[in-house]
């Protein structure tokens, strides 16, 4: 647009009454241009007006215009369900813009709006456009609990359009949340928020993730007292951390019964005492641990020894994805419940990871080995840490043995023989193998492994073994066949809390492709 030029030079006689003419005339067609916008405007409002018309029109004519609010609002709430479980976000906007009427019954039923999602990595939305969007969800979704997922995480240059300001928003609706879901970064440390959350009450909050990727200055580092939620979380159940997390932040744990701890940075920043693992295992109402990465100092790495047994007593699911973590927890810590043990990246090795002989598994049923390692390739396999868990499970029910890669074939399969070799297992219902065997000898093993279990009802192997008939012609009729898909889908998932439709799976270092 043109700009106005307002200073008025010291004219001559002739150039004055130029000048003034030239301010007639823009007055003239500021006037024209200002009638103009006015006139462009209610032409766009009469268009909205007429396709609004028309939608309702349609929508009136639909064999849908005769159901009940009710009803509808039942369909609505279906519609949004069904969304979240294929991925589909924010069916509940496109809803409530069809037409008039869908609309009245949406931003009045509060069910719709109680969860909030924000992932900064695929938003292109402002800083203002986002708040507003949270305070529609806080105000539309009433008085009900309110799940609040937001990832703050993202390789782009902010710019200095941090997103800080949502999580005050919320504060005044704490005693309502029952998700408190936040992955974050260096650009958006949470120390500031953490200071609010000291003496928040959060009565409804089952879920809660507090990863700020974000390491405090050197220091102390909290160990026992809880300095958020220090009143009390008494429905906390699902709790999502990281190492940066256990360096500044303590929660209030007793009712804790899923507790997932990950190393979201690429390199080690710090090390936590054991002491802090160890009091999280013997944790009151914990039942599934999942830790993907040792952050700990164990003994042998400045970390002392425990001086008696760790009692888990309700533990029944474990997942370690670190050799040396795997037997600091089984040699230290009592399991009477175990049921269910995941173990990824797994080293054969005995220099690496060595159990004591006196291991009790009575209550295992379903073992899952995942990638294994082996670092002296050369030299043989050193299987005698499975060979004791085997003889200490004697009951286990399902076992997977799977690997990711052409290059854990030759570990798999020693594994594979290993299982073999030891007679404990007879119990066993159901397998899962991602070896696809390459010659008669290897075919043998899983002759030999069907014969071997006698109640073995489900068998899952490869695709491509069900290209050859006369591989599977030695399977008796009772074993069910089943090939597998190409993401190994656990028998643990990430958290099963009963109540919640959907949790957190984003990142979990478990899921295998």
């Amino acid at each position: 647009m043109a700009e106005v030029i307002s200073d008025k030079p010291n004219l001559m006689e002739d150039d004055e009454r130029l000048y003034q003419m030239q301010d007639e005339r823009l007055a003239s067609l500021m006037t024209r241009k200002a009638n103009l916008l006015d006139e462009l405007s209610e032409i766009e409002s009469n268009i909205k007006d007429i396709l609004r018309e028309r939608r309702e029109r349609v929508y009136s004519a639909s064999s849908i215009a005769p159901i009940p609010n009710e009803i509808l609002s039942t369909i609505f709430l279906e519609v949004q369900r069904n969304g979240k479980a294929n991925g589909v976000r924010a069916t509940e906007v496109t809803m409530s813009h069809v037409c008039s009427r869908w609309r009245d019954i949406a931003l009045t039923l509060p069910p719709l709006w109680n969860v909030f999602q924000h992932c900064q990595a695929r938003s292109r939305s402002s800083v203002q456009s986002t708040e507003e969007r949270l305070r529609a969800y806080l105000e539309r979704s009433g008085d009900l609990p309110f799940d609040l997922w937001i990832d703050f995480t993202t390789k782009r240059n902010l710019r200095g359009h941090r997103l800080l300001s949502l999580l005050h928003t919320v504060i005044p609706h704490l005693h309502r949340c029952r998700v408190l879901h936040l992955l974050s970064d260096q650009n958006h440390p949470l120390h500031e928020f953490q200071k609010s959350l000291a003496t928040a009450s959060v009565p409804l909050l089952e879920v809660c993730a507090m990863c700020p990727d974000y390491l405090p200055p050197l220091g102390h580092i909290e160990r026992s007292q809880p300095n958020i939620f220090k009143n009390g979380a008494p429905s906390l159940k699902y709790l999502r951390l990281d190492e940066t997390t256990l360096l500044s932040i303590r929660l209030p744990l007793d009712s804790v019964v899923c507790l997932r701890i990950e190393r979201r940075r690429a390199k080690a920043s710090a090390w936590i005492p054991n002491s802090i693992l160890d009091t999280m295992l013997s944790l009151p109402n914990l039942q599934t641990l999942s830790i993907s990465a040792n952050v700990f100092h164990l003994q042998g790495k400045g970390g002392s020894t425990p001086t008696e047994r760790i009692m888990a007593k309700k533990l029944e699911n474990l997942r370690s994805a670190d050799a040396t973590l795997t037997a600091y927890i089984l040699s230290h810590t009592s399991t009477p419940s175990l049921r269910s043990l995941t173990l990824q990246n797994f080293d054969l090795n005995e220099d690496s990871m060595t159990l004591p002989d006196e291991l009790d598994f009575l209550s295992l049923r379903t073992l899952t080995l995942t990638n294994p390692k082996w670092r002296q390739r050369w030299s043989g396999y050193d299987v005698r840490n499975l060979k004791k868990m085997i003889a200490a499970s004697p009951n286990v029910e399902e076992v997977i043995l799977w690997g990711d890669s052409n290059d854990s074939f030759e570990v798999l399969y020693s594994t594979f023989k290993a299982i073999l070799g030891v007679s404990s297992w007879t119990k066993i219902k159901t397998a899962t193998f991602s070896m696809d065997p390459r010659n008669p000898r290897e075919t043998g093993y899983f002759k030999q492994f069907v014969q071997g279990n006698p109640e073995l009802e489900l068998l899952r192997l490869p695709a491509t073994c069900f290209t050859d008939p006369k591989f599977l012609e030695w399977v008796p009729s009772r074993v069910e066949l089943q090939p597998n898909t190409t993401k190994l889908e656990l028998p643990l998932p990430l958290c099963s809390l009963p109540g919640l439709d959907w949790l957190d799976r984003e990142g979990d270092l478990f899921g295998l492709n």
